[in-house]
Parts: structure tokens; C-alpha cells; sequence
């Protein structure tokens, strides 16, 4: 069942409002889900994290080899699995199980919604900042500010160009290779 971006904006705003909580791991805590970080290797084709329910006890395991920052858009990923209430029978990180769409995105939706303030997205784009220097200056994944501009114009804020579309599977790309480069003046600093 597909959950509305207005429903999963509604439902962030409510859990940001009722915890204020940035960290994610007591985030998780308050909301009852067992998060567990697991060393699960370095390649780009290693499991980034996952979510499932065990005798109706929600967990969420991490990849401990990813980077800080990694992890958290993940762990913010796998939150919104959870609250979402998907399916975790059909939801895997690995290549041999099938994803759904629809599911990836709703949960992608979630991490920016999450990890992203709509005012300091706004104030920077009213300043003049391009949609790679927003995504520099609050040192997150473009792919991921792309999710937050999309889910701002579903909430009737226009005017937000985002140059790149959604990719329900912009997560499996993270690996130790994907880094900011600090010193780097153009508009293209991740990495791939």
C-alpha cells in the first residue's frame, strides 16, 4: 500500500515534534525498534542495512563499515521502513531479494524529511545557493536534498529545482569511495 508524501511529512513533523530527539539510535529507542551496528564489509555491493521484524519486535542492523554520515541516512532509511510499517518480507538490501519501489522511496522520503530542516534548506536557497552548494553546506548526499525538494513541492513549496530526479536505490551506492571533497571549489564534490 502506497503511504501519501504528504502522509509521511505529516508523520515525521508529529515524531520530530513529539521526541526532540537528533539522535537517531534514542530516536529509534523511543519508538521501539532494536537497532543493532554489524560489520558488514566495505564494498559497494556490501548490505548497507536492513530492517525486519522478529516476534513482532522491530530491528534495524546498521553496516558499522560505513561512514558515520552513511549511517545515519541509512539508520534514518530503516526508520522510516519501520514506522512506515512496510512489509519485511519483501524489504532487503541484498542483490538476490526483489525491493519495491515505491517502499524505497516512502523511506527515502522519511530519511530527508527526518534529517533535514525545510527552514535551512529555504534560507539557503533564498541566499542564492545552488542545489550543490545547499547539499555541501549542510553536508548531505545530493540524492538525498533531491527527496527533501521533492517532498517540500509536494507540501506547495515551489519554486524548488532540484537538477537531479529521485532514485528509489541512491543508497546502495554508498560505499568508503563516496566522499566530500573538502577542498574542492565546483559544483560536482561527491564522489562516485
Amino acid at each position: 500500500m502506497h503511504v501519501p508524501v504528504k502522509n509521511i511529512c505529516d508523520l515525521t513533523k508529529m515524531i520530530k515534534t513529539t521526541y526532540e530527539e537528533k539522535d537517531l539510535n534514542r530516536l529509534a529507542k523511543y519508538l521501539n525498534i532494536v537497532v543493532a551496528h554489524r560489520q558488514m564489509g566495505k564494498r559497494l555491493a556490501s548490505c548497507k542495512g536492513f530492517y525486519i521484524v522478529i516476534s513482532r519486535i522491530k530491528h534495524i542492523t546498521i553496516n558499522s563499515d560505513l561512514l558515520e554520515e552513511e549511517q545515519e541516512i541509512i539508520l534514518a532509511h530503516e526508520i522510516g521502513h519501520a514506522v512506515l510499517n512496510h512489509d519485511t518480507e519483501i524489504i532487503r538490501d541484498f542483490q538476490l531479494f526483489p525491493t519495491k519501489s515505491y517502499m524505497e522511496i516512502e523511506a527515502n522520503i522519511f530519511a530527508a524529511e527526518l534529517l533535514l530542516n525545510d527552514d535551512e534548506v529555504l534560507e539557503r536557497l533564498y541566499d542564492g545557493y545552488s542545489f550543490s552548494e545547499i547539499a555541501k553546506d549542510l553536508i548531505v548526499y545530493p540524492e538525498l536534498l533531491a527527496y527533501k525538494f521533492y517532498a517540500m513541492e509536494s507540501r506547495g513549496i515551489n519554486e524548488l529545482n532540484s537538477p537531479i530526479g529521485i532514485k528509489p536505490d541512491f543508497l546502495k551506492s554508498f560505499s568508503q569511495e563516496c566522499r566530500m571533497e573538502e577542498n574542492d571549489e565546483s559544483d560536482i564534490w561527491w564522489e562516485s
